[in-house]
């Protein structure tokens, strides 16, 4: 790590000690310590959120039965369908996941199985970066002869979470010649399965997965616009000047990045110094 870098961490870390996610402006339920984020991009490489999550620990690579048994379990929830449903929607939706992997299998040059896990073993335990969670969710990535990545996943129930201003923009490339014809390909099966959506990002696999967790808003990328909305979780103390002042001083291109789908969510508040190295903060939002 560049010593710039190291200073401004080393000043980071003494704004953000006494810091937690009950104050105005994010308005958790719980108090929740911030913790310093740094990303060396002469150790790492260049900053991608997915790159982030992959090295914390919270995205994995698993194998295609671990998948598969990912996606069948999203349809045993005892409050909300009752054994006979649970196992009526198993058995129409287990064939077409095989037929759809078969036909990526085939159709693919890479094909890679993941999940992002943000609890450690059973669900309420902390995760690989010290924060709880509930989500576990499984998802498949491949890439074309021509270069193009294509991700998959289960669709979720949208969130209730808080908003941070401006939305960052999504990527948008056009579909390739191959890409459209796999597209044809498995058009049946997602018409006949509603439980899966299919995203695309160009040439990138990183940006392939960021895009397909924000298209089903289990990830949300918001720019920082140098404050907190005060309305969220208002009557609380508001105690991020500090915090804020050090991001308008000394880091550019700010965002945060809210992760997950039930009640427990990570904040990522990270942009870039001037080092070129990436340093922020990671704190546990609790919305329910």
């Amino acid at each position: 790590m560049l010593p710039e870098t190291e200073k401004l961490l080393a000043t980071l870390e003494t704004i953000i000690q006494n810091l937690t996610s009950g104050g105005s402006g994010i308005g958790s339920e719980g108090d929740h310590p911030f913790r310093p984020l740094v990303w060396s991009i002469s150790e790492e490489g260049e900053f991608s959120f997915v790159k982030l999550i992959e090295t914390s620990g919270l995205l994995t690579e698993i194998d295609r039965q671990e998948l598969i048994e990912i996606w069948r379990n999203r349809f045993i929830c005892p409050g909300r369908y009752s054994e006979a449903s649970s196992n009526r929607m198993i058995s129409q939706a287990l064939p077409q996941y095989q037929s759809l992997i078969e036909i990526l299998q085939t159709q693919l040059e890479e094909l890679r199985f993941f999940k992002i896990q943000t609890y450690n073993e059973k669900s309420g335990k902390a995760g690989s970066d010290g924060f709880k969670g509930y989500d576990l969710l499984g998802f498949i990535v491949g890439q074309t002869t021509t270069g193009d990545w294509v991700a998959f996943t289960q669709t979720v129930e949208l969130p209730d979470r808080a908003g941070f201003g401006e939305r960052l923009p999504r990527y948008n490339s056009p579909l390739s010649e191959e890409l459209l014809n796999l597209s044809e390909q498995i058009e049946p099966i997602l018409k006949d399965s509603a439980s899966l959506i299919v995203f695309k990002a160009f040439l990138r696999e990183d940006w392939a997965i960021e895009e397909l967790l924000r298209s089903i808003r289990f990830l949300e990328i918001y720019s920082f616009q140098g404050y907190f909305d005060v309305e969220q979780g208002a009557g609380y103390p508001y105690q991020y000047a500090d915090f804020e002042e050090f991001i308008a001083t000394h880091l550019k291109d700010t965002r945060v990045y809210v992760l997950g789908n039930d009640a427990l969510y990570r904040l990522y508040i990270i942009g870039k110094c001037v080092t070129g190295d990436w340093l922020g903060a990671l704190t546990l939002a609790v919305w329910t």
